[in-house]
């Protein structure tokens, strides 16, 4: 009889816990199953999104051409980085008031 497999369990370390057995033998296992997908395929809130990220991704891959061509790389990431502090700026503004800290 070797140490690592034991034969009984009066042999079983008491430090370990018995090896798990498989999910279907506990009784009150969640479910987790995905759900079916619906019938009538995508809703119209996931076209939409991808409308959003369609447009959105195109008019940045078009403002990046622009740039290039008419800027300084430096100056066209400052513009960008500047832009972005202020509509995060300006998102949290509305979000939680003028002048709230933390």
């Amino acid at each position: 009889m070797s140490a690592t497999s034991p034969q009984s369990p009066a042999d079983a370390d008491p430090d370990c816990p018995p090896p798990a057995g498989p999910v279907d033998a506990v009784p009150d296992a969640p479910s987790v199953r995905a759900k079916p997908a619906p019938a009538g395929g995508l809703g119209a809130a996931v076209w939409a999104a991808l409308g959003i990220v369609y447009v959105v991704w195109g008019s940045t891959y078009l403002a990046i051409r622009v740039v290039v061509e008419t800027m300084p790389p430096l100056l066209s990431g400052a513009l960008r980085f500047g832009a972005a502090a202020l509509l995060l700026g300006a998102g949290l503004t509305v979000r939680h008031g003028w002048g709230r800290c933390g």
